[in-house]
C-alpha cells in the first residue's frame, strides 16, 4: 500500500489500537510485576544499577550480552528514589511489546492486509507477552525486537537512501541489545534485492549499521573496557554454546513454546503457502520468510533454547500469518461450508495455545515466585547484620538477592555460572576472584545454590548437595571455598539458604 493510501487511514483507530495493545501487553506481563525479575532480568537490573553507581561495565560488573540492554536498565535506574527501578524496567517491556504489535500492524498495512492487521497485532502481543515467553518482562529481546521491526518498516515500501541508512543503524541498535534479532538482516537483504538499486540500498544499510557498531566499539575503547567486553561477549559466549551441547535440559521449554504459539505457527505456515496469491505484499512476505528461516537457523546454531529467544521470530511469523489469515478468509467466502471447519480449527488452536501457555508459564512462575520470595524474606535479616556500603557474595545464580538487600556484589560476576563454565573458567580466573575477595571481604556470603539445604542445585559451597546444572559444572572453586571456610561462620539457614557472616 502506497504512502497516499496510508494517509487515508483513520488515525483515531490507530490510537485506539495502540491503547488496546498496551492494555493487552500490561495484562500479559502482570505476573512479572508481582513476582519480580527472572534470572536474566535480574542480572540486567544489577548491572544497570552498578553502572549508574560508576562501576565499569564488563570490567567491574560483568554479563555476556552486548552493551545495549545495560544502557536501558541503567536508564531505568535513573528513576530510583521516585519509582522502584523494576517497575520502570517492567513498564519498558510492556511498552516495547505493544509498540512491536503496532509496528507489525503497520507492516501488514503495507502488505495490503489492513483487515487482519489489528487482530494479528493483538494476537502477537498476547502471545509474546505471556509469562512462558516473556518471563514477566525485563528481557533484552523485547526492546531489541522493536528496533528490528522498525528497521524493516522503514524500508518496507520504496525508500530513500537515507531511510536505508537509518534502517541499518536501527537494526544495529537492536543487535547491540540482543543478538537474537540478527536474522532481521536477511529481511533487509531481501527487500534491497527487490528494489530498483539493490547494491546502493545494501551499501546504505551497511553504512548505517557499521557506523553504530564502530561508534560502540570506540566508546568501549575510550572507557577502557573493550578487552573485557570482547572477553564477555565473544569468549564466554563461545564457551557457553559448547557447554549447551552437554545440557540435558537445553531444549526443555521447546514443546510448551511450540504449543503455546500454535495459532501463529499455523497462520504463518498458511501464509507461506499463499504468498504467490498476494502480489501486493510479495516482497514483504519474502522478507518475512527469510527472517523466520534465519531466526530458526540462529536458534540451532546457539544449541540452546529459551522461550524468549522466539520473540523476534514472532514478528515475521505475524506478517506471514496475516497473509495466511487473509487467504483462509478468502477461502471461507468462496466455500461457505468451510466456515464452521475453520472456526472450529481456530477454537481448538486457541484452546491448545492457552492451556500450553498456562501450563508452561506456571512451571516458570513457580521457580521465580519461590526464589524471589526467599530473597525478599531474608533481606531484612541481611540488613540487620550488615551496613549500607558493605558487599555480599551470593553463591549461586540468584542475582535478585543483591537488589532485594541493596548490597552490591563482592565480585564482578553477579552470578556463578561464568565461574563454572568449561572453556571459560580457569584456575587463574578463580585465583583472581579469590584475590578480589581478600582485598575487600564481603560482609556476608549466602549459599543460594539450591532451593533448600542438601537439595540438588549448583556446585556446593560448604554443605554437600548433588549438582543439577545445565552443562556448567566445572568445579575449580576450592580456593573460594577455602576463603569462606577460613573467614566466615554460619549465621543460620534462612529460607533454606545458609548464610555466613564475616568473623575476621
Amino acid at each position: 500500500m502506497g504512502h497516499a493510501a496510508l494517509q487515508m487511514v483513520d488515525f483515531r483507530s490507530w490510537r485506539l489500537l495502540a491503547l488496546a495493545l498496551v492494555a493487552v501487553s500490561a495484562a500479559a506481563h502482570l505476573p512479572g510485576l508481582v513476582v519480580g525479575p527472572s534470572l536474566d532480568a535480574a542480572v540486567f537490573d544489577v548491572v544497570g544499577w552498578r553502572v549508574v553507581e560508576g562501576v565499569p561495565l564488563y570490567g567491574g560488573i560483568w554479563d555476556h550480552k552486548p552493551p545495549g540492554i545495560y544502557l536501558l536498565t541503567a536508564a531505568a535506574e535513573a528513576g530510583r528514589g521516585l519509582v522502584y527501578p523494576w517497575l520502570i524496567t517492567w513498564a519498558l517491556s510492556v511498552v516495547a511489546t505493544a509498540v512491536t504489535g503496532l509496528l507489525v500492524a503497520r507492516l501488514l498495512l503495507r502488505a495490503g492486509l489492513s483487515q487482519v492487521a489489528p487482530a494479528l497485532a493483538i494476537l502477537l502481543v498476547l502471545l509474546s507477552g505471556q509469562y512462558l515467553i516473556a518471563l514477566g518482562g525485563g528481557l533484552a529481546e523485547q526492546p531489541a525486537t522493536v528496533a528490528a521491526t522498525g528497521a524493516v518498516l522503514l524500508v518496507a515500501a520504496p525508500a530513500t537512501t537515507r531511510r536505508w541508512m537509518a534502517a541499518g543503524a536501527l537494526l544495529a541498535v537492536g543487535v547491540l541489545i540482543s543478538v537474537q534479532v540478527a536474522a532481521a538482516v536477511l529481511a533487509l537483504v531481501v527487500l534491497a534485492m527487490r528494489s530498483a538499486a539493490p547494491v546502493r540500498r545494501l551499501a546504505a544499510a551497511a553504512t548505517g549499521g557499521l557506523a553504530v557498531i564502530l561508534a560502540t566499539v570506540a566508546a568501549l575503547g575510550v572507557l577502557g573496557v573493550l578487552a573485557p567486553a570482547i572477553d564477555a561477549v565473544f569468549t564466554y559466549n563461545a564457551a557457553y554454546r559448547l557447554a549447551a551441547q552437554d545440557a540435558a535440559g537445553a531444549l526443555s521449554p521447546l514443546p510448551w513454546t511450540v504449543l503455546a504459539l500454535v495459532p501463529l505457527l499455523a497462520l504463518g505456515a498458511a501464509g507461506l503457502l499463499a504468498m504467490r496469491r498476494w502480489p501486493e505484499g510479495r516482497s514483504l512476505s519474502l522478507a518475512a520468510a527469510a527472517w523466520t528461516g534465519g531466526g530458526l537457523i540462529l536458534l540451532v546454531v546457539q544449541g540452546r533454547f529459551y522461550a524468549h529467544y522466539i520473540v523476534p521470530i514472532m514478528v515475521p511469523l505475524a506478517v506471514l500469518g496475516g497473509v495466511g489469515w487473509a487467504d483462509l478468509d478468502r477461502l471461507r467466502q468462496r466455500r461457505r461450508r468451510m466456515t464452521p471447519i475453520l472456526a472450529a480449527a481456530g477454537v481448538v488452536l486457541l484452546l491448545v495455545a492457552t492451556l500450553a501457555g498456562v501450563a508452561g508459564g506456571l512451571q516458570e512462575l513457580r521457580i521465580w515466585v519461590a526464589a524471589n520470595d526467599k530473597a525478599r524474606a531474608i533481606a531484612g535479616v541481611i540488613h540487620g547484620i550488615t551496613i549500607p556500603g558493605q558487599t555480599m557474595l551470593v553463591w549461586g545464580n540468584q542475582p535478585y538477592l543483591y537488589r532485594a538487600t541493596e548490597r552490591a556484589p563482592a565480585l564482578r560476576y553477579p552470578y556463578l555460572f561464568p565461574l563454572t563454565t568449561p572453556g571459560y573458567a580457569t584456575p587463574a580466573l578463580i585465583a583472581e576472584m579469590r584475590a578480589d575477595l581478600e582485598r575487600d571481604p564481603p560482609a556476608v556470603v549466602v549459599d543460594a545454590g539450591s532451593p533448600d539445604v542438601g537439595q540438588p542445585g549448583g556446585l556446593p559451597l560448604l554443605i554437600y548437595r548433588p549438582t543439577a546444572t545445565e552443562g556448567r559444572e566445572l568445579d575449580l572453586l576450592d580456593p573460594l571455598r577455602e576463603f569462606v571456610r577460613e573467614k566466615y561462620e554460619l549465621y543460620g539457614v534462612l529460607q533454606g539458604w545458609p548464610v555466613y557472616r564475616l568473623t575476621r
